[in-house]
């Protein structure tokens, strides 16, 4: 979703930019778009809901779902925490190469 430049308005962004690898976790099949369609349901959330007076707890939510992917978050940051090795930039990363020259 380069066009909605969603990564450097995240909250691993300030990270990323003191040269830390960051991992940005999206929801598998969110953008999908329905033949027929200009925009995913999750683009048309972003767009007409988020952070607007209707972004409230009375929106319907898959609460498993939910619960699914904070547990593979939590499962992926305990890995990387208890890794012998600190977290690298994959060779020609962009923001690898932007932010963390000259950094250890």
């Amino acid at each position: 979703m380069p066009e909605e430049v969603i990564f450097v308005r995240s909250d691993q962004f300030p990270f990323v930019r003191q040269g830390v690898p960051a991992a940005y976790p999206v929801l598998s099949g969110a953008n999908r778009v329905a033949p027929g369609d200009s925009l995913s349901p999750l683009q048309r959330w972003r767009r007409t809901i988020y952070h607007s007076p209707q972004d409230d707890m009375t929106q319907t939510m898959d609460m498993e779902s939910g619960a699914k992917f904070m547990r593979m978050q939590f499962l992926l940051a305990l890995e990387v925490a208890n890794a012998t090795a600190r977290p690298t930039w994959n060779r020609g990363d962009f923001f690898g190469e932007t932010f963390a020259k000259g950094r250890k």
